[in-house]
């Protein structure tokens, strides 16, 4: 590992000289060490949209995010491909400057995915405030079965009630016999 210590002059009006010195570390094998991070980093987003994508079907709408986590995994994605390239082509000798914008897009990522993420679910607790939502692990199979079921039930019971009426008016035509 070695640092590099660089000194950039700058001039004043006041006949005075100014040098800013700034230290960079570096080392010979640091491009294997930032290939393994950006690996790992994209292995990282790929089993996020996976599971993204898994979970669309989620019967629970509160519980659907698969397409929030995908604009989120997106957003990451653009972020990444502006943010990576101005880290490595912005020039060592404007620290400054490379701070600010770096600081920009990370805290522009970190601020946004989670505003994509919970500003949804604030919204629906402001709109349901008054009611309750009780946890349930109901898969779609048995929430289709448990659904059509309640559809022969209402079926059934309308059914029940069309031949009580009938059979009421039956019994209301015929004399009552003793």
């Amino acid at each position: 590992m070695a640092s590099n210590i660089r000194s950039l002059e700058v001039n004043d009006d006041d006949n005075t000289i100014e040098t800013l010195l700034y230290r960079r570390c570096y080392h010979e094998k640091q491009i294997y060490w930032l290939s393994v991070q950006f690996i790992s980093k994209g292995i990282m987003l790929s089993f996020g949209t996976f599971l993204a994508w898994e979970t669309r079907m989620v019967v629970v709408p509160a519980l659907n995010d698969s397409k929030l986590i995908g604009f989120c995994v997106y957003n990451i994605v653009i972020m990444s491909a502006f943010g990576v390239p101005m880290q490595y082509t912005l020039p060592d000798n404007k620290p400054t400057v490379k701070f600010i914008l770096m600081s920009m897009v990370i805290i522009f990522c970190t601020t946004l995915v989670p505003c994509i993420l919970f500003v949804p679910k604030l919204k629906l607790r402001k709109q349901t405030d008054n009611l309750r939502f009780y946890p349930t692990t109901v898969n779609i199979e048995r929430h289709q079965t448990m659904s059509s079921s309640c559809k022969e039930d209402k079926d059934a019971e309308l059914g029940l009630k069309e031949e009580n009426q009938r059979l009421r008016m039956v019994l209301a035509n015929k004399p009552l016999v003793v």
